[in-house]
């Protein structure tokens, strides 16, 4: 009895992973469904949490961060948080943090959900995240890429950034980072004074995976 109830308890969980699966496949086509000429960038707001935590779940396996985090940035955090929607859905995010004393913003984190990825949508995350800094008033954006992540790189390198640092081990699984960076030119007058705290939640790094 128990080696039959066992193999019963075995073809559910078999079928409720399947039935995972084909909802993750349904939303996944839907989403690619959408009309994905019209996608938008806009400030994030504190009812996105639960699109952004499914993101971030989405996109990384390591170095996740967590809801309190989102919601600290969300409202009370020296920083910009944009989301992409595309149908109204948010399918995308960008985070951009400023520090007391320097002109140097930081993309904390980028991430398109995997469904849509390769048709330029964190090219244009990355667009506004570097006009968000450029209105704050900092001179440079830089943030930290998995080495072996060559799509992102090749992206940030059409972008005009430049490898400044190899930083070895950097990801909780111990894999390296370079840290690139994109110098801006803006009038000293107009750069800015902000003041970045970071939650105990997070991670002091941008973790583009």
């Amino acid at each position: 009895m128990r080696d039959r109830a066992g193999r019963h308890a075995g073809r559910q969980l078999q079928q409720q992973s399947k039935a995972r699966r084909a909802r993750a496949g349904a939303g996944d086509r839907r989403l690619a469904a959408k009309n994905l000429t019209a996608p938008r960038v806009r400030r994030g707001r504190a009812g996105d949490v639960d699109s952004l935590v499914a993101i971030e779940r989405a996109c990384f396996r390591t170095d996740r961060m967590a809801r309190r985090a989102f919601a600290w940035f969300l409202t009370h955090a020296n920083a910009d948080v944009l989301c992409l929607t595309v149908g109204g859905d948010v399918v995308g995010c960008a985070i951009v943090a400023y520090r007391n004393g320097h002109h140097i913003a930081r993309l904390y984190t980028l991430a398109v959900l995997p469904a849509l990825q390769g048709r330029g949508f964190g090219t244009r995350l990355l667009a506004a995240a570097e006009r968000a800094a450029r209105k704050h008033g900092c001179s440079a954006l830089r943030l930290e890429v998995r080495m072996r992540n060559r799509a992102a790189r090749a992206m940030y390198e059409r972008r005009g950034y430049r490898q400044i640092e190899r930083l070895d081990p950097y990801y909780e699984d111990g894999a390296p980072a370079l840290r690139m960076e994109r110098v801006f030119n803006v009038p000293a007058k107009t750069r800015s004074r902000s003041r970045l705290q970071s939650p105990r939640s997070a991670a002091p790094r941008s973790r583009m995976q």
